[in-house]
């Protein structure tokens, strides 16, 4: 456990399980929710602060406009 809290920080966290033209990949989207559970729990991240895209919510525009 690390000694102080992450307030500050932010986490663009994505999780794509089906893409387009592409064989499924198992597991993507449950790995995204322990990552994020962990910079929660663990890091003390605001959960304001994490940007949680699953799926169809992770298209270009969006990912783009959170990680610039």
């Amino acid at each position: 456990m690390f000694s102080r809290p992450f307030p500050k920080d932010w986490a663009p966290i994505i999780g794509i399980e089906n893409y387009y033209r592409l064989p499924k990949v198992n597991f993507t989207r449950k790995d995204a929710l322990i990552v994020k559970d962990y910079f929660v729990r663990i890091l003390a991240v605001p959960e304001e602060n994490i940007i949680y895209l699953i799926d169809s919510e992770a298209t270009k525009a969006r990912i783009e406009g959170v990680c610039p």
